[in-house]
């Protein structure tokens, strides 16, 4: 029986796969657990239209990440932090801080998830900070901290 994949089953098995199985691993596993589907013409129509819309998604992903990285790359951010005498700040500076930061500053809207920072900015001065929108897709940004005269 053919089938299509709803979910990843193995390594070798993916989501949207279609496959050719045995009647018995599809009818008493797959379909009723609801893995797979039924491989039909109309099935495969739909199939197609929803790979078309991912790709179209991942094409509009990707130059959205193009342009992100145009108007970041080599920029300085700066931060006013309340900090003490030998330059350690208060509270830490976190990735919620930076993303917050850059959407203000460059109108982008990004995940916390892209900026590659272990641990909050802990002292004044200057940290360069990489963002990885994809693994080829990388930029860094300088982050200055300066000591806030209020």
């Amino acid at each position: 029986m053919k089938v299509i994949f709803l979910q990843n089953v193995s390594a070798r098995v993916r989501k949207g796969q279609v496959k050719n199985v045995s009647d018995g691993y599809a009818r008493n596993y797959l379909l009723p657990k609801k893995l797979a589907i039924p491989f039909t013409k109309q099935e495969e129509q739909k199939l197609a239209r929803i790979s078309e819309q991912r790709t179209n998604e991942d094409n509009a992903k990707q130059k959205f990440f193009e342009e992100a990285v145009t108007k970041l790359n080599g920029q300085i951010i700066y931060f006013e932090v309340k900090a003490s005498e030998d330059g350690t700040l208060y509270g830490g500076l976190s990735k919620k801080d930076l993303v917050e930061k850059i959407e203000k500053l460059f109108k982008i809207n990004i995940k916390e998830e892209i900026i590659q920072l272990e641990k909050p900015l802990k002292k004044i001065g200057q940290h360069k900070l990489k963002l990885q929108f994809t693994p080829d897709l990388v930029v860094e940004v300088i982050v200055e901290l300066k000591r806030s005269t209020k």
